[in-house]
């Protein structure tokens, strides 16, 4: 089965009059409303001069993920159920700053799948950042899959022009003078399974302002491990000992993986690094040795049932002319805390100095090979081969700092190699982030063999054996 999108996605635009704002779109991608079992996804962004946010979410939509940047700029999107006949939905936002130079967009997409149910979200990635290109990337998926890349582009006044990657195809763009612009456009052909999808979002405007998203669109029915952004790399401020994120709030059941950096520009010896959070307590996967280059390690907290909005605060020891970061991932069907800790003690990798790729041997299938890298270099540095970048930043103190995975889900004991260009002074961790072993639920009956269901975590699959030989079963 194969995701679509159906007619030409269409772009309308509000400046904000006031502290709130709505928009309105007026026309369907097809011309007409979608058909029942459709999934309509709305791509939102929101900018204010001094901060911007989204409103009320409309009736019968769900908010699926938002970033903002620099609390001004934020890139939305949200979904609905088609029924067929439905009315275009009013999205809200509200900002502060000067009203006039405020906006809020709407873009509609209409996708369905080939097999005629209704397509699901699958995985996101986001990215923000003051100025210059960005890169997002999202999580391995499964074949058929739709991607849409989305990002808006704000500060003072200007007129833009968009550089769309060879292997996305242009939906619509904002190129007129004005304070924000927004950007969407798809992938050409679907990713190969188990592929991961990314983005480079490059524009000629100098921006100040500016947040980016990258969603994949799955057939019904789908398995495997769902990745999802919750709280995206951003500069952390100069001289800092300590950094806290701003607020994010999990989804029930999902296992929240921090990728932690630590520039270190003064060249001292960094000598600890503790992750708390006001949600829970965080677990440490593996990280670098302490040394006098920068530092890298991995944290993972299981969400709970009933996650609340929290923060995440990484602090380092000893230095205080340091940039300690952090960038949060969630993963759904994936292995809980306990689970990945046994699993990275046994084949999580790292690196210190120059050396800034490593190798890891994943011990299952379907596994992601997530990392993270942080230098005192202060230089923006290209990803190697076979590796997507989720972000990276110059820190206050002038220090590098990128968080990155493998470009495609793992195969057992096939090694992935993840890392950077040649750069210096490093501190480099990557682990492998495994999926939930599969649910057996046996039938048990007389008579004839019944049949034993082997479940994922995944929604949607099932997997019967047939009572054949050599294939268990219950009598």
């Amino acid at each position: 089965m194969t995701v679509s999108s159906n007619g030409t996605p269409t772009l309308k635009s509000t400046v904000f009059a006031a502290a709130t704002a709505t928009v309105t779109p007026t026309a369907w991608p097809t011309a007409s409303a979608p058909l029942v079992n459709h999934l309509i996804l709305a791509v939102v962004t929101v900018f204010g001069t001094t901060t911007g946010a989204l409103g009320a979410t409309p009736g019968g939509w769900t908010l699926s993920n938002s970033i903002t940047g620099s609390a001004r700029a934020v890139t939305a999107y949200y979904t609905k159920t088609a029924t067929g006949s439905d009315s275009f939905p009013t999205f809200n936002g509200a900002e502060t700053g000067t009203a006039i130079d405020a906006v809020i967009t709407a873009v509609l997409y209409d996708l369905s799948d080939s097999g005629g149910s209704t397509p699901i979200v699958w995985t996101d990635g986001g990215v923000s950042a003051l100025a210059g290109t960005m890169t997002a990337s999202c999580g391995g998926m499964p074949a058929g899959c739709f991607v849409i890349a989305a990002c808006v582009a704000a500060g003072a006044s200007a007129s833009t022009t968009w550089t769309v990657p060879g292997t996305f195809t242009l939906d619509v763009d904002q190129l007129a003078a004005g304070f924000a612009q927004t950007y969407c456009a798809h992938q050409t052909s679907a990713p190969a399974a188990a592929a991961c999808s990314t983005h480079l979002f490059t524009h000629s405007r100098t921006s100040t302002f500016q947040s980016g998203m990258v969603i994949g669109i799955a057939p019904p029915g789908s398995t495997g491990v769902q990745q999802f952004i919750r709280m995206p790399l951003s500069p952390s401020p100069p001289g800092a000992a300590a950094y806290t994120s701003p607020s994010f709030t999990p989804e029930p059941n999902e296992l929240l993986v921090a990728l932690v950096l630590i520039g270190n520009s003064a060249g001292g010896t960094i000598t600890s690094c503790t992750v708390t959070g006001s949600g829970g307590t965080w677990t440490k996967l593996k990280g670098s040795t302490f040394n006098s280059n920068g530092w890298a390690g991995v944290w993972a907290m299981d969400a709970g049932a009933a996650p609340s909005a929290q923060t995440i605060t990484v602090t380092q020891g000893a230095l205080t002319i340091t940039d300690p970061n952090v960038h949060v991932i969630a993963f759904v069907n994936a292995a809980n805390t306990a689970a990945q800790a046994v699993q990275a003690a046994l084949n999580a990798q790292t690196a210190t100095g120059t050396t800034t790729t490593v190798s890891v041997t994943p011990a299952k299938t379907g596994s992601q090979v997530v990392a993270s890298l942080g230098s005192f270099n202060g230089s923006a540095i290209a990803v190697a081969a076979a590796t997507d970048q989720f972000s990276q930043v110059i820190g206050g103190d002038g220090d590098t700092e990128v968080v990155m995975e493998a470009n495609t889900l793992t195969t057992a004991t096939v090694a992935q190699a993840v890392g950077t260009a040649s750069i210096g002074g490093t501190g480099l961790t990557a682990v492998e982030i495994i999926p939930a072993p599969p649910v057996v639920v046996v039938s048990v009956g007389f008579g004839q063999p019944r049949r034993a269901r082997i479940a994922s975590r995944g929604a949607g699959y099932s997997q019967y054996n047939t009572g054949y030989p050599g294939h268990i079963h219950v009598n």
